[in-house]
């Protein structure tokens, strides 16, 4: 038997809908989440597959976009995330984003890519706040502008480079607010 909505889905696997209707496919174990889940779009691709134990996201999840493809990527321990996340651009299936976390914070490098995989921005976080150097690129890896953050707060000094890589401005900031 299967659901007229999702006929490709067995009626029986369909232990609960989720809040915006869309079907949940996974196993309970006294009330609580247990081993493989899926979830699924409204258009009957699959969404997000992953494990759970006691209630909790562990391991690696997968994260897809409507058409099927990979959306992101990246693992769980105690229902946080933790390791290398990488989320994919929706075009071309290229790494859009590298995140590194820790205990589910942003937590160490960060890498944003254009969709021709060259690097777009680069930078660090620390329990979630951008901290450190950060810099951004242009499509032929020329850097464009760099300054650092503290707090999450832009701080210090910040250039911004024309195409041939000369200083075109200069900014300085502290605590996130433009003092020059």
């Amino acid at each position: 038997m299967t659901d007229k909505k999702h006929p490709d889905i067995p009626a029986d696997s369909m232990d609960l809908f989720n809040f915006d209707g869309n079907p949940e496919v996974g196993s309970y174990e006294d009330d609580k989440k247990t081993g493989e889940w899926k979830y699924y779009h409204d258009t009957r691709m699959l969404k997000a597959t992953g494990l759970y134990k006691d209630d909790m996201r562990i391991g690696e999840w997968k994260f897809f976009f409507e058409i099927g493809t990979i959306r992101e990527i990246g693992s769980y321990e105690l229902g946080l995330k933790c390791g290398e996340w990488n989320r994919f651009h929706y075009s071309n299936q290229a790494i859009a984003e590298t995140t590194l976390f820790k205990e589910g914070k942003k937590h160490g490098e960060f890498k944003f890519f254009y969709e021709s995989g060259e690097l777009k921005r680069s930078g660090s976080y620390e329990n979630d706040l951008k901290t450190g150097e950060w810099k951004k690129y242009d499509t032929k890896g020329q850097i464009i502008e760099i300054g650092a953050y503290s707090n999450d707060q832009k701080d210090g000094e910040w250039k911004v480079y024309d195409s041939e890589g000369q200083v075109k401005w200069t900014f300085t900031y502290k605590d996130g607010i433009l003092i020059d």
